[in-house]
């Protein structure tokens, strides 16, 4: 019998996943200062917050572009 405490547990589908990706320096200075640029008082934009955001229109984009049947 397994231990318990060594035993991954199942997967929740209700939460978010978490990705490791290696990204540039330079991709990474530039969602920095977009970061910056974005955030205001009472509003802090991270740069994890910015690849969130660059992901998800990328994703509707290509979703779009897949609807169409295209190859872009």
């Amino acid at each position: 019998m397994a231990n318990s405490s060594t035993m991954p547990r199942p997967k929740d589908p209700s939460k978010d996943g978490q990705v490791t990706i290696a990204l540039s320096a330079e991709w990474l200075e530039e969602a920095e200062q977009i970061a910056q640029a974005k955030s205001e008082p009472g509003l802090s934009i991270t740069r994890a917050d910015v690849l969130r955001m660059a992901i998800r229109r990328g994703l509707d984009v290509l979703a779009a572009e897949a609807k169409k049947g295209g190859k872009k």
